[in-house]
């Protein structure tokens, strides 16, 4: 139309000074003023022309200065759909350019894919993209400094693969905030191998699988603000596979809400220096919060991770899980991984089918200012950890026939609860438990606050027992005893070591079947506040130092009255610990840490002397003496004490 406009001659009409017409004017008409309207039109026509048929050729000659801080639109650039125009308009994108759709536009396109870029900006304005083909997603690669903001992306779900909403992969400086993602075939937001990103103040909802994903050695990215809900696996996952090479870490996740999840509310799979904290999770089919590594689909072990101030209710009270479920939840499935160091405190959880915390095959376990309520099942279980610390959390049942122990301890090491307040426990309060061939060692239970525990009275219980422990101390303790008990307030049953029970405290007119109200047993040696114990035996467990003594319980002519330890070391066995050392180093390196606890003396085959542990860490202990010599997978095994039997008795 422009190349056919002919322009009209416009004239100003001419009077001489007696008025009379010398030029005639150009009429204002109609017909002139269509005509010009007309030409207006073809200039604007040609403008878009030229944008349209040369805009590769200005982006590609163009330097990023004169494109910086330039705002484009996707109807500016040539293309026959939606998809085209966008397309090409991520295609001409340089460092400093933003890219705004339409505001409350709806785009129907069947994928998109951004590249090797740097320095951009996605304004949505508010705009849905609706993604016609489930398998694909918004994705952005190989990038770095993206921000993707107020942006809508649609999926009408089928079947669940590996098509997410928005996948970000191998991009570093990135923000995704003030998104919405509703439906999805695979996650709402994924990261794979991503780095300084910042995931905030999204709502994701409707999807087949995790709400937002990271994974593939992801670091440094927090993700806060976000609204997760109605999703087909974990809320929020930051899970680390053995396959990617390099796990996760440094990540946070806080001050986000979690609502409806078809597993867990949020997952740490392995992964190090990594912070959940401050969130909201509640309906959710399993665990509110999980920290794992997994055997089924191996993972790295977890190190030095974070549960603090979240509120959890409801775990698996969302579908039709018939299995009791812990709240928060501390799984670690591959020993060799040497999962240590979570620290778990001012948690809040309400209600949930299961315990309101649980954990396995830990190391270095804090738990601590927690508030766990409603509680139906067990409150607390605790399994084959060591160096673990519970104090100050608050346990309340809801009482009746159905309820379990108050708080299971079972087959650990190092273990120190103390200054816990525990009420209405179904059965026993506190429950410490090994057995003949694996006792729990070096157990206390000190200053907790104990109140009807045995509420289910169909199985008669104690307030504190413990049996099968090796040194053991139950000291200020406060027991309330509402419901009949087993056989005393508190019970030692079957321990060895040094046993102190004193200054515990219970009510007066506590109900028992017993006859009274502390019961150390005749097979478990006898109350002591020193390292002198009793036994029928040199004692065939535990840490020993010289000058520990055992009194012979069974006296007889020619015996000795006691025995007496000479060598320090500890006693019992370690089962398929193998250790690399090096010469001049204390570092030893180990399989498993299965036994091992700080304090502890151990031997190395092939290096000479004996080594107390003084430090673990994952699947390095630290000795207190260096080698002498270097060994590649040689066998650990304790370094036994030595007793001496002393005052003869008369044939």
């Amino acid at each position: 139309m422009a190349n056919n406009y002919i322009p009209t001659d416009w004239k100003d009409e001419i009077v001489d000074g007696a008025g009379n017409v010398v030029q005639k004017g150009t009429p204002l008409s109609a017909a002139n003023l269509k005509k010009l309207e007309a030409g207006v039109e073809g200039a604007v026509a040609a403008v878009v022309d030229k944008v349209d048929g040369a805009v590769f050729e200005q982006f590609k000659t163009a330097t990023t200065s004169q494109l910086a801080d330039t705002a484009y639109f996707p109807e500016q650039f040539a293309g026959a759909t939606d998809k085209e125009k966008i397309t090409n308009a991520f295609s001409f994108l340089q460092a400093g350019n933003t890219l705004k759709l339409k505001p409350n536009k709806f785009y129907t396109i069947d994928s998109l894919t951004i590249s090797n870029k740097s320095g951009i900006i996605i304004d949505g304005q508010g705009s849905e993209i609706h993604l016609t083909d489930t398998s694909k997603s918004v994705k952005v690669i190989n990038s770095t400094d993206v921000v993707i903001k107020n942006l809508k992306v649609k999926m009408v779900t089928s079947a669940r693969n590996y098509a997410s909403g928005i996948t970000l992969e191998n991009v570093d400086n990135f923000i995704v905030e003030d998104c919405e993602i509703d439906g999805s075939n695979a996650t709402g937001i994924i990261c794979w191998k991503c780095s300084e990103g910042v995931i905030r103040n999204n709502k994701v909802k409707n999807t087949l699988a995790d709400g937002i994903h990271l994974t593939r050695g992801s670091s440094n990215i927090d993700v806060y603000g976000n609204t997760v809900t109605n999703t087909g696996d974990d809320g929020i996952a930051v899970i680390s596979y053995q396959s990617d090479g390099v796990p996760n870490k440094e990540i946070n996740i806080y001050s986000n809400k979690v609502e409806k999840t078809g597993a867990r509310g949020i997952t740490v799979g392995g992964g190090q220096d990594i912070s959940v904290f401050l969130n909201d999770v509640k309906d959710t089919y399993v665990n509110g919060i999980l920290v794992m590594c997994e055997q089924d689909y191996p993972l790295f072990g977890f190190n030095n991770i974070h549960v603090f101030g979240n509120k959890v209710k409801g775990a698996g009270e969302y579908g039709s899980n018939p299995l009791p479920v812990a709240s928060i939840y501390i799984r670690n499935d591959i020993l060799s991984n040497g999962s240590s160091t979570v620290t778990v405190g001012g948690n809040q959880t309400k209600g949930g089918t299961g315990e309101g915390f649980r954990a396995i095959n830990v190391s270095n376990l804090i738990v601590f200012d927690n508030v766990f309520e409603n509680l139906v099942y067990l409150f607390s279980d605790i399994f084959k950890c060591s160096d673990v610390n519970m104090h100050d959390n608050v346990f309340k049942g809801v009482g009746g026939a159905v309820m379990q122990n108050g708080l299971n301890i079972r087959y650990c090491y190092d273990v120190d609860i103390h200054h816990n307040g525990i009420e209405n426990a179904g059965q026993t309060g506190i429950y410490v438990v090994g057995s003949g061939a694996d006792m729990s060692q070096n157990i206390s239970v000190d200053h907790n606050k104990i109140i009807n525990p045995n509420t289910s009275t169909t199985a008669i219980k104690d307030g504190i027992a413990l049996e099968y422990v090796n040194d053991l101390s139950i000291v200020g303790n406060d027991i309330k005893v509402g419901n009949a008990l087993r056989t005393a307030v508190i019970v030692a049953n079957n321990c060895a070591g040094s046993i102190v029970v004193e200054n515990n405290g219970y009510t007066p007119d506590a109900i028992f079947t017993g006859s009274i109200p502390i019961l150390v047993s005749a097979n478990s040696i006898k109350s002591q506040r020193s390292k002198i114990g009793y036994g029928a035996t040199i004692p065939t467990s535990g840490t020993w130092q010289r000058g520990d003594i055992i009194y012979n319980t069974v006296p007889a002519a020619s015996g000795y009255l006691g025995w007496v330890c000479t060598t320090f070391g500890t006693n019992g066995s370690l089962f398929s610990v193998t250790g690399s050392i090096t010469t001049g180093s204390n570092a030893l390196t180990v399989n498993n840490v299965t036994g091992l606890t700080i304090g502890r003396y151990i031997t190395i085959v092939g290096v000479a002397g004996k080594f107390r542990i003084t430090k673990i860490n994952d699947l390095t202990v630290t000795l207190d003496n260096t080698a002498n010599a270097t060994v590649v997978g040689a066998s650990v095994s304790y370094s036994a004490a030595t007793f001496k039997g002393f005052g003869l008795i008369e044939a």
